[in-house]
C-alpha cells in the first residue's frame, strides 16, 4: 500500500501577486516601510516593472493589516529579533499559556526552552489559538 503524499504545511497562493517577483517584493517593501516617499522607489524600475509595481502598491495598501503582515512574513521571512520578542512574551505569560505557546513554536524556537519539552498541559482550544497568535505575532 502506497503512503499518502506529504501535506503542505501552509497554503501558498502562487501567482496571487502576479508574475513579476522583483517588482512585487519592491512594492511590498514600499508599503511596509510606511515612509511618505516610499512609492518613489518604484519609479526607479523599468517601465513595465514600474507599472506592475504601482498597481500592486495600490492593491497591497488596501489589504487588511493581518493579510499584509502575513504576506510580508512569507516573502521576507521572520524578524531578526523574533527570538528576543518571543522570549519577552514567554516571560510575561502565565505558566499555562507559556506551555501552550511552546506547543505552537517551531523546533528552532522550542530549542530555546528545553525544560518545557516534556511537560504535560491541558489542551484548551481558545488558549491554544491565542498562544498560536502570540507566537506568530512575535515573529512578524
Amino acid at each position: 500500500m502506497a503512503s499518502a503524499p506529504p501535506k503542505p504545511t501552509r497554503n501558498l497562493h502562487v501567482g496571487e501577486l502576479g508574475d513579476d517577483g522583483l517588482a512585487q517584493r519592491i512594492a511590498m517593501f514600499a508599503v511596509v516601510t510606511g515612509h511618505a516617499r516610499a512609492a518613489t522607489v518604484i519609479d526607479g524600475l523599468s517601465k513595465d516593472c514600474a507599472a506592475a509595481a504601482k498597481k500592486l502598491f495600490a492593491e497591497i495598501s488596501t489589504w487588511p493589516s493581518g493579510k499584509r503582515q502575513g504576506r510580508v512574513s512569507l516573502e521576507f521571512g521572520q524578524r531578526a529579533d523574533h527570538l528576543e520578542r518571543l522570549g519577552r512574551a514567554m516571560a510575561a505569560a502565565h505558566p499555562a499559556l507559556r506551555l501552550a505557546m511552546f506547543a505552537q513554536m517551531t523546533p528552532q524556537q522550542q530549542a530555546r526552552y528545553p525544560r518545557l519539552a516534556h511537560v504535560e498541559f491541558r489542551q484548551v482550544p481558545g488558549r491554544n489559538t491565542f498562544a498560536a497568535r502570540l507566537v506568530r505575532e512575535a515573529s512578524r
